[in-house]
C-alpha cells in the first residue's frame, strides 16, 4: 500500500541505499551486468585480457630476447670462424712475402745460378694453402679466376714460377704480382673481421688488422732493401719513394696496433727478448743509412744485404708470432662470449617453456576464476533485489501504520520526540451491513474500491492524513502531526461529507449497507515508546 500524505511514496524511494536503488529502479544496469548471458561474456573477455595480455607481452618479449641472442651467438661464431681463418691467412701471408723476397734475392746478384733454393719456400707456400680450413667464397670482389679456390691460387703461383728466369724479369713486376695477392688477402681480412659486432674485443679485432697490414708494408720494406745494398742504389727515384712510403705505412699501421690493444707491444717484447739482441735498433740503423744515402758514399755490399735479409726475416717472424698470438687471444675472448651466448639461450629457452606452460593455466585458473565471481554476483543480485523488495514492503508497512513524517523519521533512525497537540480531529469511517444483506462479493468489492479511491483522492484534496483499517474502516486525522490551529475541524468536516456525497453518487448502495462517519476533537500526546512503536 502508498503512504498517504502528500508526496510520501517519492520520500519513501529516495530513502533507499544507493546500491539497491541502482539494481531496483536502473534498469538498464540489470539489463548489461554479471547476472545476464552477455554481461558473462563481457566479463570474460575483459578478464581474459587483463590476464593473458601480459603474458602474450611477456612472451613476445622473451621470443625477442632468446632470437637476438641467437643472433648474436651466431655473429660471434662466425667472427671466431673468420679470425681463426684469418690466422691460418696471416701465415700464408708471411709464405707469400718470404716466397717473394726469395724470388728478388735469386732474381738479384746476391741469389745463386738455379731455383733449387726457392723450392723449399715453394713447397711452404703451397702447404700454408692447402692447410687453410675453408677457401673463403667471397675472397675477391673483382671476382678474378685465381681466387675461385686453393687450387686455383696455387696453379696461379706455379705458373709464375715456372717462367722466373735471371735472364728474363723486372724487379718491380715481382713485387706486384705477389703484393696483389696479398693485397686481395687482407682486404678479406678487414671485410670478414670488420662484419662481426663483438663489442667486447673490436678494439683487439683492429689492433689485429693494423698489425697484418703492417707486416705486409714491412715485407715489402725488406725486399726493396735487399736490392739497396746488392745494387749500392735505387734503381730509381720511384723505387726510393715507395720504400720510404711503406716504411711510414709500417709505422703508422704498428703504432696504430699499440695504441688499440696494449698486447701488441707486450707480445713483441716477448718475442724480441728471446733473441738477445735488439732486432729493432739494427733495423733502424740500417733505415738510416739507406734512406741518407748519398750516391757517392754508397756500394754495393752483397754481405750487409744478406745481414738486412737475415734481420729484417727475424723482425717478421716476430711479427707473425705476434700476431697469431693475438688472434688466439681474440678466439679465446670470443669463445667465452659464445659461452655466455649459450647460457643465456638455454636460460631464454627455459623461461620461454615456462611462459608457454603458464598460458593455458592461467586461462584456465581466470575462466574458473570468473565463473565463481559471476555465480557470486548473480547470487548478490539476487539477494540485493530481495533485500530492495522487502524494503519497499517495510516502507509502505510503516506508512499505513503512521503519520509518512513519524515513518520517515524512523527509517532513518532519528529520534521522535514526544508532542502534546492541544487539538486533534479524527474521523472514523467504515461501511456496515454487508455481511447481513443480499450484495454479492462483487458488489462489495466495487464499493470498498470506490470508498478507498475516492478518500485517497480526498487525503491530497484536503491535507489530511489516512490510516487503512480492516473489513474496510479506516481512520482520517488533521492537527497531527502538522499542527494547524483550528483548521482541522473544517479540513475533516468537508472531508467527511464530500467522501460520503462522492461514494453515494458513484455507487448504488443497498439497504443493508451503510457508510458510517465518526467524528471527535480530542487532546494527543504522541511519542515513541520504544525502538519498534509509536503511539
Amino acid at each position: 500500500m502508498d503512504v498517504k500524505h502528500g508526496r510520501g511514496s517519492e520520500r519513501g524511494k529516495s530513502k533507499v541505499n544507493p546500491l539497491i536503488g541502482s539494481l531496483i529502479f536502473d534498469r538498464d544496469v540489470m539489463l548489461d551486468g554479471p547476472v545476464t548471458m552477455s554481461g558473462k561474456r563481457v566479463q570474460m573477455a575483459i578478464m581474459l585480457c587483463l590476464t593473458v595480455l601480459p603474458i602474450l607481452v611477456l612472451w613476445a618479449y622473451s621470443v625477442f630476447t632468446l632470437t637476438d641472442t641467437i643472433h648474436k651467438k651466431i655473429e660471434n661464431q662466425r667472427t671466431k670462424n673468420n679470425v681463426q681463418l684469418s690466422v691460418e691467412l696471416g701465415k700464408l701471408v708471411h709464405h707469400l712475402q718470404q716466397e717473394r723476397d726469395m724470388n728478388i734475392l735469386y732474381l738479384s746478384a746476391l741469389g745463386p745460378q738455379t731455383k733449387i733454393f726457392l723450392l723449399t719456400e715453394y713447397i711452404q707456400t703451397d702447404r700454408a694453402i692447402y692447410s687453410l680450413s675453408k677457401w673463403p667464397g667471397d675472397f675477391d670482389d673483382r671476382n678474378r679466376e685465381q681466387f675461385q679456390s686453393k687450387e686455383h691460387l696455387q696453379k696461379h703461383l706455379s705458373l709464375h714460377r715456372q717462367i722466373i728466369s735471371k735472364n728474363n724479369y723486372d724487379l718491380n713486376e715481382e713485387i706486384v704480382f705477389y703484393t696483389s695477392i696479398i693485397d686481395a688477402v687482407i682486404v678479406w681480412l678487414y671485410k670478414s673481421i670488420t662484419e662481426g659486432k663483438v663489442a667486447q674485443i673490436w678494439k683487439t679485432l683492429v689492433a689485429y688488422l693494423k698489425l697484418t697490414s703492417g707486416k705486409q708494408n714491412l715485407g715489402i720494406e725488406r725486399a726493396l732493401g735487399t736490392l739497396f745494398f746488392i745494387d749500392g742504389r735505387f734503381q730509381s727515384q720511384k723505387t726510393f719513394e715507395m720504400y720510404n712510403n711503406r716504411i711510414n705505412r709500417f709505422r703508422a699501421f704498428h703504432t696504430t696496433a699499440e695504441l688499440y690493444s696494449s698486447r701488441v707491444n707486450s707480445l713483441y717484447t716477448s718475442e724480441v727478448n728471446k733473441f738477445g739482441v735488439n732486432v729493432t735498433e739494427i733495423i733502424n740503423y740500417y733505415r738510416h743509412e739507406i734512406q741518407h744515402y748519398t750516391e757517392t758514399k754508397m756500394i754495393a755490399d752483397i754481405q750487409t744485404a744478406r745481414f738486412w735479409f737475415d734481420n729484417m726475416t727475424l723482425y717478421l717472424d716476430t711479427l707473425l708470432n705476434v700476431q697469431r698470438d693475438l688472434g688466439y687471444e681474440i678466439i679465446q675472448s670470443l669463445d667465452v662470449v659464445i659461452e655466455q651466448s649459450t647460457q643465456d639461450i638455454t636460460i631464454g629457452a627455459i623461461f620461454l617453456v615456462i611462459v608457454l606452460l603458464m598460458c593455458p593455466l592461467v586461462i584456465f585458473a581466470t575462466e574458473n576464476l570468473t565463473s565463481v565471481i559471476q555465480k557470486n554476483s548473480h547470487y548478490l543480485a539476487v539477494r540485493t533485489a530481495d533485500l530492495a523488495h522487502a524494503h519497499t514492503k517495510i516502507n509502505r508497512v510503516l506508512s499505513e501504520m503512521m503519520p509518512s513524517i513519524i515513518a520517515e523519521k524512523i527509517k532513518s533512525n532519528q529520534k521522535v520526540d514526544v508532542e502534546y497537540f492541544r487539538s486533534v480531529s479524527i474521523l472514523m469511517v467504515g461501511i456496515y451491513g454487508f455481511k447481513e444483506g443480499p450484495s454479492t462479493p462483487k458488489e462489495i468489492v466495487e464499493i470498498i474500491e470506490c470508498l478507498y479511491q475516492t478518500a485517497d483522492y480526498l487525503v491530497k484534496e484536503f491535507r489530511v492524513n489516512k490510516l487503512d483499517g480492516v473489513d474496510g474502516s479506516f481512520v482520517v486525522f488533521s492537527g497531527f502531526p502538522q499542527r494547524n490551529s483550528m483548521e482541522h475541524l473544517t479540513l475533516i468536516a468537508d472531508f467527511a461529507l464530500e467522501l460520503v456525497a462522492d461514494v453515494k453518487s458513484r455507487t448504488k448502495l443497498k439497504n443493508n449497507l451503510t457508510i458510517k462517519c465518526g467524528m471527535d476533537t480530542v487532546e494527543l500526546v504522541s511519542g515513541q515508546l520504544s525502538a519498534d512503536l509509536h503511539l
